[in-house]
C-alpha cells in the first residue's frame, strides 16, 4: 500500500540521515515549510510533492528516487542569495520496480516554467536505469548540473519528440551559472558517451571563456560542442541537437572544394534575448558518424533555420583560432572548428570532395536464411584494396562493426564474397565499408533483412499512429495468448487475449485516437516472456 508522509506546518532536519522507505510519499503541503541543514540527507525513495506556497530551506541533500511535483510555480526553493537555500537535490532511481517510474523514467513535474525562487541550486542526476524528463514546464538550476560521468539523460520534453530530435521541444533547462564548470561530467572528447540533454540547453554565458554544451538524441547519443565568444556582456545561449541525413552541397573553403553535408544531423545555436556578440568560434564534436561523404577533410559549414541542406553555407575562418586557419581536420571523430563567426543557427560538418576508391561493386545484397543471414557481394575490379568492413544497425542511423573481410588484392576479374551472420535482429541493416592500403574509404548502399514474420514476432502499423493501430504477428503457441497497451511509464491501458488461426498469425485492430500524443508500447506475453514493441502517437 502507497504510504504518505505530510507536512502541513514545518519540519527541519539537522544532521541527521533519514529514509522515507519505497511506496511512501512525501508531501509539504501549501505554506508548509522544510529545513534540512547542511550535513543532513533526506532519502524520498517514493514521490515528493510540493504545494502551492510551500517552502524548502535547502542546505543539505535531497535523495529522490521517485518523480518531483510542484504543484504549482509559486515554491520558495533557492531565493535568489538566501545561504539557506543553496542544497543539492539528487535524482537516483537505482533499483528495479519503483512504483512510482516504473524504473525507467524519473520525470519532474511542473504546471509552468520552474524559475527564479522555485529554481533548483544543485543538481545531480544519478538515474543508472533511464532517463529524466521534464513534464509540464522548463526548470532552472542555478549552480551546477552534475551528470555524474554516465549515460543521464535529461530530457526536456514528455516523450513525444522522435529519436532524431526532429520534434518540437516544449522546455529547457537553463544553467543561470555563467561559470563553465556549472556542468559537471559532461567530457568534451569526441565520441563521450557522459550525460547529456535531449532537447533545449540554455546557459548564461561570459565573452572569452569556452563552454562545453552537452546535447544529443536517442539516434546518435552525446554530440558536444564547444563555444568562446566575443560578447561585450553575458549572453544565453540555446543549443539543441537533430539527427539528420546529410546530402550534398557546393561550397569552396582554402582552395578546396565542399561537396557534401555528412549523414549526421545539425546543431542549432542562438541567442536567446539580447545579443551582444560580435565573434565567436565553435568546435563540433561528433559521435557515432556515419560519414558516407568518403571525404578526405572536414569543416563547420552553417545554414538558415529551417532551410534545406543546399542553403549550408561557410562563415568566419577555418580552426579555432587564426593559428589554425586553413587546417582542415582529416576525420570527423577529431574536432571541427571555424572562428571569427557572427552570426547563429543550424551547424553541421561538411567534406571535402569524395575520393574514389580502386574498386567497382558490382552488387551487394543478402538473404534471411535458416540460422543466419547471408551477405553476399561482388566486385569487378579491385585495386590497392585491402578489406571490406561489415557494420550492421536496428535504425540505419547508428551502426556498429561486426567483422573484417579481407579482400583478394588486385584483380580484373569479378571475385565473389560472403559472410553469414548468426547474431539474428527482428530487422538489421548492413553495409560494406570498403578501405583500401592508403586509409581511403567507400561505404557500399545499405541494404535490410527483415525477420519480423517468424513466430512470436510483433508487427504495429502504421507507427507513428493517429487513429487506429493494427498488430499482426505470428505466434508458436495453439493456446490464447495476452496483448496489452502500456504507456510512457508502463501503465496499462488495454488489455486483449488472442488467438492465433491455423496458420499461427493473428492480426487485430486498436483504437488509438483517444490517448494524448506520445510514446506506447504493445506488449506479447506467450507464456513465458513479454515481448514489446514501441510506437509514437501523433495527433
Amino acid at each position: 500500500m502507497n504510504k504518505r508522509y505530510i507536512i502541513s506546518i514545518f519540519l527541519v532536519l539537522s544532521y541527521l540521515d533519514i529514509v522515507i522507505a519505497q511506496d511512501h510519499t512525501l508531501y509539504l503541503n501549501d505554506n508548509a515549510s522544510m529545513t534540512t541543514e547542511a550535513g543532513a540527507i533526506l532519502h524520498v525513495e517514493g514521490d515528493f510533492h510540493m504545494d502551492t506556497n510551500a517552502d524548502l530551506d535547502h542546505t543539505g541533500t535531497m535523495v529522490l528516487q521517485g518523480d518531483w511535483y510542484f504543484e504549482s510555480a509559486n515554491v520558495d526553493l533557492t531565493a535568489s542569495g538566501n545561504p539557506d537555500e543553496q542544497g543539492l537535490i539528487r535524482l537516483m532511481n537505482n533499483y528495479v520496480g519503483n512504483p512510482h517510474n516504473s524504473g525507467t523514467i524519473q520525470r519532474i513535474y511542473a504546471p509552468a516554467d520552474m524559475m527564479g525562487n522555485a529554481a533548483f541550486y544543485d543538481l545531480e542526476l544519478k538515474n543508472d536505469l533511464g532517463i529524466i524528463e521534464l513534464a509540464g514546464g522548463s526548470i532552472e538550476i542555478k549552480n551546477t548540473l552534475n551528470l555524474d560521468g554516465q549515460n543521464q539523460i535529461l530530457r526536456t520534453d514528455d516523450g513525444v519528440t522522435t529519436t532524431d530530435g526532429s520534434g518540437d521541444y516544449a522546455h529547457f533547462v537553463r544553467i543561470s551559472n555563467p561559470a563553465p564548470t556549472a556542468i559537471i561530467g559532461a567530457a568534451n572528447a569526441s565520441g563521450a558517451t557522459n550525460g547529456y540533454i535531449q532537447g533545449r540547453l540554455q546557459w548564461n554565458t561570459t565573452s572569452g571563456t569556452t563552454y562545453s554544451f552537452p546535447i544529443g538524441v536517442d539516434a546518435k547519443g552525446m554530440q558536444t560542442f564547444d563555444i568562446r565568444t566575443a560578447a561585450t556582456s553575458n549572453t544565453i545561449l540555446e543549443a539543441a541537437f537533430t539527427a539528420d541525413a546529410g546530402g550534398t552541397i557546393s561550397l569552396n573553403d582554402c582552395s578546396t572544394d565542399i561537396d557534401c553535408a555528412i549523414h549526421h544531423g545539425w546543431w542549432n545555436i542562438d541567442p536567446i534575448g539580447s545579443n551582444n556578440i560580435t565573434s565567436y568560434a565553435v568546435t563540433l564534436k561528433a559521435a557515432n558518424v556515419v560519414d558516407d561523404c568518403a571525404g578526405a577533410d572536414f569543416t563547420v559549414i552553417k545554414k538558415p533555420d529551417g532551410t534545406g541542406i543546399g542553403s549550408y553555407a561557410l562563415e568566419g575562418l577555418d580552426g579555432w583560432d587564426a593559428a589554425s586557419s586553413c587546417d582542415l581536420v582529416a576525420t570527423t571523430t577529431a574536432s571541427v572548428s571555424r572562428h571569427d563567426m557572427n552570426t547563429f543557427s543550424d551547424f553541421s560538418i561538411g567534406a571535402t570532395a569524395s575520393e574514389v576508391l580502386p574498386v567497382e561493386l558490382l552488387s551487394f545484397s543478402g538473404n534471411a536464411e535458416d540460422k543466419w543471414n547471408r551477405l553476399f557481394w561482388e566486385t569487378a575490379t579491385e585495386v590497392n584494396v585491402s578489406h571490406f568492413e561489415i557494420e550492421k544497425s536496428r535504425d540505419a542511423l547508428f551502426f556498429e562493426h561486426i567483422v573484417d573481410v579481407n579482400a583478394r588484392g588486385n584483380s580484373n576479374s569479378v571475385l565473389s564474397y560472403d559472410y553469414f551472420d548468426k547474431d539474428l535482429w527482428p530487422l538489421a541493416y548492413y553495409r560494406l565499408r570498403i578501405v583500401d592500403w592508403d586509409g581511403h574509404v567507400e561505404y557500399s548502399e545499405t541494404i535490410v533483412l527483415n525477420r519480423e514474420d517468424e513466430k512470436n514476432r510483433l508487427s504495429v502499423y502504421p507507427n507513428p499512429v493517429q487513429d487506429e493501430l493494427t498488430i499482426a504477428g505470428r505466434i508458436s503457441d495453439d493456446g490464447p495468448m495476452q496483448l496489452v497497451l502500456l504507456n510512457a511509464v508502463g501503465m496499462e491501458l488495454q488489455n486483449e487475449v488472442i488467438r492465433a488461426d491455423a496458420s499461427g498469425y493473428f492480426t487485430i485492430s486498436m483504437k488509438m485516437d483517444t490517448y494524448p500524443k506520445g510514446q506506447y508500447f504493445i506488449g506479447l506475453f506467450n507464456g513465458n516472456n513479454w515481448e514489446y514493441e514501441s510506437l509514437i502517437k501523433t495527433e
